[in-house]
């Protein structure tokens, strides 16, 4: 296979992945402002619960992760 012909074939997988990835992103999009403030509503809960698991994490004196004993 020349040169030439692996910089092609190179370059369509390329072309191909990125209309690939574009194809995915448009899926992904809300429909309303409804859906996109209910999205950030679930991200900040889930955020808040992780918080939560680390600060009772940190706080367990079996685990003793705040190094107070």
């Amino acid at each position: 296979m020349s040169e030439e012909k692996k910089v092609e074939y190179v370059w369509e997988a390329v072309c191909e992945n990125l209309a690939r990835k574009v194809s995915e992103e448009d899926q992904y999009r809300h429909d309303s402002e409804e859906e996109f403030q209910a999205d950030i509503a679930s991200d900040e809960a889930r955020y808040h619960r992780y918080c939560l698991e680390q600060q009772e994490m940190y706080d367990d004196p079996v685990m003793n992760w705040s190094g107070q004993r």
